[in-house]
């Protein structure tokens, strides 16, 4: 259960024994990226039971943030930063792997993903934009925390359900707000 609080404030409370295993996992990610722009900021939790956390107030992401946003739904956006991970943030050789599903769509048949074009140009956006452009920022830290910390499953974050949309440099831009993934 979420609910919001005084200060632009978050209050999160696990419900149940899952619940609490999951808020142990948020917190545990919400430390390791504190230094990351993909996550809301980590104010408080309960130390002694881990079933409660105070964090940045976000609000629900929709499929338009995405599209408004990136020019992509939050699938594809997850599904390129997946690709740039699994080749370790080197942006040629994933540039390179999408041309090549362009020309030949066999190449690319084991992808979860098609849709290699618009991929391809969010990439491009992610590498032109990343530095000055908080929405890529956010997206180029995300990618840096999957190959630096290997306990967040993108896989999760392929859904709306798991993002939020926060203030950042006077404009609203997703950023992981269900971060207690366990791979």
């Amino acid at each position: 259960m979420a609910l919001a609080i005084d200060g632009g404030k978050c209050l999160k409370v696990a419900m149940n024994d899952e619940g609490v295993e999951q808020m142990q996992n948020e917190i545990e990610v919400l430390e390791a990226g504190s230094e990351y722009a993909c996550f809301p900021k980590l104010y408080a939790y309960d130390q002694q039971k881990m079933f409660s956390l105070v964090t940045e107030c976000c609000c629900e992401a929709k499929p338009a943030d995405f599209r408004n946003t990136y020019g992509l739904p939050c699938n594809l956006a997850v599904g390129t930063i997946a690709q740039l991970v699994e080749d370790f943030l080197d942006y040629d050789k994933t540039e390179q792997y999408f041309k090549t599903c362009i020309d030949n769509p066999a190449a690319g048949m084991n992808d979860d993903f098609d849709n290699f074009e618009v991929r391809l140009k969010f990439l491009q956006d992610l590498r032109s934009k990343k530095d000055d452009d908080y929405a890529y920022t956010v997206m180029a830290d995300l990618a840096k925390f999957c190959v630096d910390d290997s306990r967040l499953g993108l896989e999760d974050l392929e859904s709306e359900v798991n993002w939020g949309m926060a203030p950042r440099d006077g404009k609203l831009v997703p950023i992981v707000i269900d971060a207690g993934l366990d791979c």
